[in-house]
């Protein structure tokens, strides 16, 4: 089986355009370039890892049974890239308490759904040369990871919303792919011992799971919104992340990194924060648009709905965007709230959030719901 040298980048995530944030709570914040990281050419126990996890994924997408020695759970957003392209930032969480070692392997492919994808067992077919490159997909990458020095590591508050005595352990990482539907095959085992002694011992535990993404097209003509992100928390930065570590800080803002909440239950004593961008909005003969943005809160009670509150809406125009705002230069209309829960009972929430494009005479509404703990 070819190697298919993955050290080198065949498609590197492109981090999303030029954003000039004019939230309400996030003023300020601009969305840094993600360029990737430096590529080493992978040692032989690398190689070989490498090697292990693209059959499994192979053998999986063939049909063949694939190992499941824990659980891995995905979650994903969709925003505008460059080139027509959508930047996909995700989460792979792993059930607590099951690996043996924080050192891991992970690779991750994305596969046009509908269309021919290239096998593992065709590579063989090709000239040497072609061997060596490997088939070409749409997205796919290898990281060797030592959980331990991950971002984002989730907080016992967040374990304890998810219901686990310890929490879970998570990976972020992004894709950039064009828009349609994919199967995204992620495949990750604990990394072979190193030592001669050890590796006799116990396999190394392995799994492999498959996401179905339907990736939204933000080029279009069409009013749109991005997947609304709702934070566990929202961690200043004292400086912008190195280039050589955004790769695994895809959530990582200028001044801020967002951490996405695994679950919509905060407690009482936190604030529900949630970011998103506004797409294609009409602009008027000043090249500026005009969009509002509405938050209202709905409390669900006996079997429905009773409204609870609401917010000051949003207003991005003429008038309170920066003089500087130009979409023809790549600047995004980015819209979020940072709201104390204190005053909000107990309970079950739907918030449901209202974007309208006075411009374009369009509007579209996006629901988050969430619960309130003590």
């Amino acid at each position: 089986m070819p190697t298919r040298a993955l050290a080198r980048a065949r498609e590197r995530a492109g981090f999303p355009l030029v954003f000039v944030v004019v939230s309400v709570t996030l003023t300020g914040l601009a969305l840094a370039q993600q360029k990737g990281r430096d590529q080493k050419k992978p040692d032989k126990a690398q190689t070989q890892e490498i090697r292990t996890l693209l059959k499994m994924v192979d053998d999986a997408s063939a049909g063949q049974p694939a190992p499941s020695d824990f659980q891995v759970t995905w979650q994903g957003h969709f925003l505008k890239a460059r080139d027509q392209k959508t930047y996909v930032p995700f989460t792979v969480t792993i059930e607590p308490g099951k690996l043996a070692t924080s050192a891991i392997a992970m690779y991750v492919r994305a596969v046009k759904r509908g269309g021919e994808a290239p096998a593992g067992g065709q590579a063989a077919q090709k000239d040497q040369k072609d061997q060596k490159k490997g088939p070409e997909y749409p997205f796919e990458d290898v990281y060797f990871i030592d959980l331990k020095g991950e971002p984002a590591e989730p907080t016992r508050s967040a374990a304890s919303a998810a219901g686990t005595a310890a929490p879970p352990s998570r990976i972020s990482r992004a894709m950039s792919v064009p828009p349609g539907e994919y199967d995204a095959w992620v495949a990750i085992k604990e990394r072979a011992p190193l030592n001669d002694k050890d590796k006799g011992a116990t396999p190394p535990k392995a799994v492999v799971i498959k996401q179905v993404l339907t990736v939204p097209d933000f080029w279009s003509a069409e009013f749109l919104t991005s997947s609304i992100i709702v934070a566990e928390r929202v961690e200043a930065l004292a400086a912008a992340i190195p280039e050589a570590e955004r790769v695994s800080h895809p959530y990582a803002f200028e001044s801020m990194e967002l951490v996405p909440a695994l679950v919509n239950k905060f407690s009482k004593k936190n604030n529900l924060s949630l970011l998103f961008f506004v797409y294609n909005a009409g602009l008027d003969a000043n090249k500026k648009p005009d969009v509002m943005v509405e938050y209202s809160f709905s409390r669900k009670v006996d079997g429905g709905e009773k409204f609870f509150n609401s917010t000051v809406p949003q207003k991005f125009n003429a008038e309170t965007l920066p003089a500087q705002f130009d979409v023809a230069a790549g600047h995004q209309i980015v819209a979020g709230q940072e709201i104390p829960l204190a005053s909000f009972p107990e309970g079950d929430y739907r918030l449901e959030i209202k974007a309208t494009d006075k411009i374009g005479n369009k509007t579209l509404t996006q629901n988050v719901n969430f619960t309130v703990t003590p």
